[in-house]
C-alpha cells in the first residue's frame, strides 16, 4: 500500500509533501536531543566501550566538531564513531553490549553478510558506528548509496562505496562537550581527506558529495536491515 501511495500519479505528490513534513520534524527532534543529551549519551557509550575493551574513535562530523571547538556541530543530527575490530571485540560484541545496556538498535547496513555500519539510539540521541577494515593503503569503511545509473532488485538493496582514510598512527584524547574521548592521533589527516585542506573553517556549501574523491565505488551490493 505504501509503495502504491508513493508511486501513483494520484497520490505521490501528496505523499512526498507529508513525508517531507515528517522528516523535517524528526530532524528537529534529533538535533535538539543531540544538543541537550548528547554529552550524557557519549559519556555512557565511552564507559561501555572502555569496559568492553573496544578500540573506537570519533568519526566524520563528530570528530570535526571536537577538533574545531570541542562541541557538536550545531546542525548535526547524530554522532559518528569508528570501530577498529580486534580479536574478541568486533562489531557483534559491541552490538551485544549495546543491546544489553538498553540502547535501541535501529538498523544495520551489511556487506557480504557482515555488519559494515549500524545505527543506534538512546534517550533520543542517534549515533552510527562505522566498521573500519585495514588495507595496504590505509583504513576503509563502506558507505551505502543509490545511484541513478544502477538498478536494484528491491528497496533494501544499495550500491557500496569504499571510503578510504589514512592508517591510524596512534590514539589521542580530546574533549567533546565535556567528555574525554578518543580520536586518531592523525585525525587532522582524516579531516583534510573528507573536508578539504581548509577543514578547520566551517563551509556552509559543504555536502557529502564534496567528499567523493575519498570514496571508491565497489561492485559489491549492500543491504539494509531494520530492527
Amino acid at each position: 500500500m505504501k509503495r502504491w501511495l508513493r508511486t501513483s500519479r494520484l497520490t505521490r505528490d501528496l505523499y512526498q509533501r507529508l513525508y517531507d513534513v515528517k522528516h523535517q520534524r524528526e530532524e528537529r527532534l534529533a538535533n535538539a536531543a543531540l544538543k541537550n543529551d548528547g554529552a550524557e549519551v557519549l559519556a555512557d557509550f565511552q564507559a561501555l566501550m572502555q569496559k568492553l575493551g573496544a578500540e573506537w574513535y570519533l568519526a566524520y562530523g563528530t570528530c570535526l566538531g571536537a577538533l574545531r571547538n570541542h562541541q557538536f556541530i550545531s546542525h548535526d543530527l547524530d554522532m559518528d564513531f569508528y570501530l577498529c575490530p580486534k580479536l574478541g571485540v568486533g562489531i557483534e560484541e559491541v552490538k551485544n553490549a549495546l543491546s544489553a545496556a538498553g540502547y535501541r538498535h535501529h538498523h544495520d547496513y551489511e556487506v557480504e553478510g557482515k555488519t559494515a555500519e549500524c545505527s543506534w539510539e538512546r534517550n533520543g540521541v542517534n549515533f552510527d558506528i562505522f566498521v573500519l577494515e585495514e588495507k595496504p593503503e590505509g583504513y576503509g569503511c563502506y558507505l551505502f548509496n543509490r545511484f541513478p545509473d544502477s538498478s536494484y532488485s528491491h528497496e533494501h538493496e544499495f550500491s557500496v562505496s569504499l571510503s578510504m582514510a589514512p592508517h591510524i598512527t596512534d590514539k589521542r584524547e580530546i574533549d567533546l562537550a565535556g567528555v574525554t574521548v578518543p580520536i586518531p592521533a592523525n585525525a587532522e589527516d582524516f579531516m583534510k581527506l573528507y573536508y578539504g585542506e581548509n577543514w578547520i573553517v566551517p563551509d556552509p556549501s559543504y555536502t557529502w558529495e564534496n567528499a567523493l574523491p575519498s570514496r571508491k565505488r565497489c561492485a559489491k551490493r549492500g543491504y539494509y536491515r531494520q530492527y
